[in-house]
């Protein structure tokens, strides 16, 4: 398996259902809610991932039937800034936990 194709694995459940994207954009939402200190990164990937579910819900079920072979060189883009944001956020919210627990 190339190493592009690797990467771009975990991305694929979002093509195929959508809405996916929307509930881990709520499940962000819920874990910032939940945490108090730094949680802007966590409200930031909620935010970018509920955008992408609807954008890719558009894109799934109106854009692409209408076209023939559409190529979608946008999801290399999105998917690299949702990977990193989510990423981020992860790191925020678990480095605001290790600093509640040393207190």
């Amino acid at each position: 398996m190339k190493m592009l194709e690797l990467i771009f694995l975990p991305f694929n459940a979002f093509l195929v259902f959508p809405p996916l994207a929307i509930v881990i954009g709520l499940v962000f939402l819920a874990i910032s809610r939940v945490r108090i200190g730094s949680h802007g990164a966590a409200i930031t990937a909620a935010v970018l991932w509920i955008v992408y579910g609807a954008y890719e819900c558009y894109m799934t079920w109106i854009w692409s039937p209408a076209h023939i072979a559409p190529i979608r060189a946008d999801l290399f883009l999105i998917a690299f800034v949702l990977y990193l944001i989510s990423m981020y956020a992860i790191f925020s919210l678990w480095s605001c936990r290790k600093e509640d627990d040393s207190k």
